[in-house]
């Protein structure tokens, strides 16, 4: 199996199951739109309108086809499959010094979540989300690390929502903000789908999904160290945001699709 984003992309277009979208797209009113029209299949826009040269992939995997593509596993007994390789011990991540999310950074004013490609989900959406990125952030107490989802609504140039449920992340938050002090946090975009598998599952609080994402891979997962956080992220992923989640601030959003 192709072991990064980009290998996965590939493996769809070979097997059928991704759809192009060459004529150029409003995140605001088209691509939500033209996903759910795709039903089953994933989705890859080549033209955005105010966003030259960027492309974005919707909705992969979006069926058991895609995830067991992924994962090089049979579809008919994907599940069961499933369940035996996460009984095996997770495997610790490396960290590699160079990676495909370092090729461009962006810092200081040249910072402007806008920028990204991030399109209107649904019709009466409160704005843009980001809803594919991983969070990933690290007990203080005991450095162990995790990987959720968190859908993030853009409320600015340097500003997004975060949305946590009483979770493991929020349990690590609640620990910083008993310190006084901001959570760190990264947000990987653009992963292979055994990353997304392992950020989507919820074990007990010690567990590392970084371990779980390279047991699904069956090899290490590479990571790399943020520019100006003290976190460890995904080195294949296409785009991290780095923040600071500040102590006690609550905010309103959404909605998103409710």
């Amino acid at each position: 199996m192709g072991k990064d984003f980009r290998g996965y992309i590939d493996q769809l277009d070979r097997a059928g199951e991704l759809i192009h979208v060459t004529r150029e797209v409003d995140p605001d009113r088209n691509m939500g739109v033209l996903c759910w029209h795709a039903q089953d299949k994933a989705v890859l826009f080549e033209a955005i309108a105010g966003h030259p040269g960027w492309r974005a992939l919707g909705q992969a995997p979006a069926n058991f086809r895609q995830l067991a593509l992924a994962l090089g596993l049979p579809e008919k007994s994907l599940v069961l499959d499933l369940a035996r390789v996460l009984e095996r011990p997770g495997i610790k991540p490396q960290a590699v010094s160079s990676a495909p999310c370092k090729e461009v950074i962006w810092t200081g004013d040249q910072v402007d979540l806008r920028k990204i490609p991030v399109h209107v989900h649904s019709q009466r959406d409160g704005g843009r989300f980001i809803a594919g990125g991983i969070g990933v952030v690290k007990d203080p107490d005991t450095g162990v690390y995790n990987m959720s989802y968190h859908r993030m609504m853009i409320t600015g140039r340097t500003r997004t929502g975060f949305m946590m449920v009483p979770r493991h992340a929020w349990q690590v938050l609640q620990k910083y903000e008993a310190r006084g002090e901001p959570m760190p946090v990264a947000v990987a975009i653009g992963n292979h789908p055994a990353i997304l598998l392992a950020a989507s599952l919820t074990g007990t609080f010690e567990m590392d999904e970084m371990e779980i994402a390279g047991t699904l891979l069956g090899s290490p997962l590479p990571t790399v160290a943020c520019e100006t956080l003290d976190l460890m992220v995904p080195a294949d992923s296409e785009i991290v945001l780095e923040g600071l989640i500040p102590p006690g601030v609550r905010e309103q959003e959404g909605p998103f699709g409710e």
